[in-house]
């Protein structure tokens, strides 16, 4: 048999599943019988037949090498160089959602299979739109991109992804029930901006550039029709430092192939050059902040490790995602009083927003910690509502 890359990569890496499987349930034999128990206990009723319960027990000793696997992300990166030596574009995980293709650009992306039927979250929209009417707030809907542009899809022969699909009938129904909206994904084609260049390599989120860019056009849109007067200056890259860090991330896409596959992605940290001072609550964490920009819109405990696979450098901006986030920017304090309700797009939105107005309440109805928006919104009365989700989470 004559050997090549190919057989070689295919032999090491089948004897590396082998021999750290093997390791795993005996160094971690007392974890995986435990699972198993648990498996056995939790996910089972009375009345559940054999088959039942060797399902159980089969899933909980699933979770139990997977919790405690020995060199896990080392064999990650194995089975990510094992891919790209075949040049596979579509990288299969357990969970089929997480399913990673690699887009003819190089760029990595998870994609979505089916249409997604809108009727029922344009109800919900315009209910919602109704309740702050009566209120006197205006809601304001933005339209994030998707890594996958509409324009120049980028997707191998084949493939097909349905996110911006999904999001474009959203869009046509709220528009049609008056509710105002911005497409961001229709702004960076009129801007003349490379798409990809928008977004990481590795990860399903845009860059912190993005973000600045993408608060330009929200301030000009609460500018010009909601009686706002957020300063340009805000939004003027030439005010900002932004020190860029050479192959340091890896993102979501990137964890589930490996930093063979397709490399780590350069990460830029953006702090504002003019004063601020902002006082930040995460009450669901016991987190209270105040000082400048860096100190309390940038969690820099998340930065500069060489911890890939454990580490979510992204979420250096805001700190991550939670229920509820309240901060006060203590030298604009004649402004408005904004409710942002996010999903992780506005990790790197949410500091350069935070200094164009007074207070900047931010909900994330996706986290265990999420409020009753309602009554939040009758307590605080903001000046105005603005949703902004990317496609991936129109549900």
């Amino acid at each position: 048999m004559r050997w090549n890359k190919y057989k070689i990569v295919c032999v090491v890496f089948i004897a590396f599943i082998m021999l750290t499987g093997l390791s795993t349930a005996v160094i971690n034999a007392k974890q995986i019988g435990y699972n198993m128990l648990i498996g056995y206990k939790d996910n089972l009723d009375e009345d559940a037949d054999i088959l039942d319960k060797l399902t159980a027990i089969s899933a909980g000793c699933e979770d139990g090498m997977n919790t405690g696997y020995i060199l896990k992300n080392q064999g990650i990166n194995l089975y990510g160089e094992f891919q790209k030596l075949l040049k596979k574009k579509v990288i299969n995980d357990v969970d089929p959602s997480n399913n990673v293709i690699k887009l003819d650009n190089g760029y990595l992306s998870f994609y979505t299979q089916k249409k997604s039927e809108v009727k029922s979250l344009v109800k919900n929209t315009v209910e919602f739109n109704n309740i702050l009417k009566k209120q006197g707030i205006p809601l304001l809907y933005v339209q994030a991109p998707y890594k996958i542009s509409k324009y120049n899809t980028e997707l191998p022969k084949g493939i097909k992804d349905y996110n911006n699909y999904n999001a474009d009938e959203y869009l046509k129904k709220i528009y049609e029930e008056n509710i105002n909206a911005i497409d961001l994904r229709k702004l960076i084609r009129e801007d003349g901006l490379q798409h990809y260049s928008m977004f990481f390599k590795t990860d399903h989120h845009w860059t912190p550039k993005a973000g600045l860019w993408a608060f330009s056009k929200i301030a000009n849109e609460l500018n010009q029709n909601y009686g706002f007067n957020i300063d340009k200056k805000l939004w003027n890259q030439k005010n900002y430092n932004i020190k860029t860090y050479e192959n340091c991330f890896l993102g979501s896409q990137g964890k589930r192939t490996g930093i063979y596959y397709d490399g780590l992605d350069d990460f830029d940290i953006i702090t504002p050059k003019f004063k601020t001072d902002f006082e930040v609550r995460i009450d669901s964490q016991n987190v209270y902040k105040t000082g400048e920009f860096q100190e309390t819109l940038l969690d820099m405990s998340k930065f500069g490790t060489k911890d890939y696979f454990n580490t979510f450098t992204y979420t250096t901006y805001s700190g991550g995602d939670f229920g509820l986030v309240n901060i006060k920017n203590k030298i604009n304090t004649d402004g408005k009083r904004v409710l942002l309700i996010r999903d992780s797009f506005s990790c790197v939105l949410t500091p350069f927003l935070a200094q164009a107005v007074s207070n900047l309440d931010i909900v994330d109805l996706r986290q265990d910690d999420r409020i009753d928006l309602q009554k939040y919104i009758k307590k605080n009365n903001p000046d105005i509502v603005i949703i902004m989700y990317n496609p991936d989470n129109l549900y």
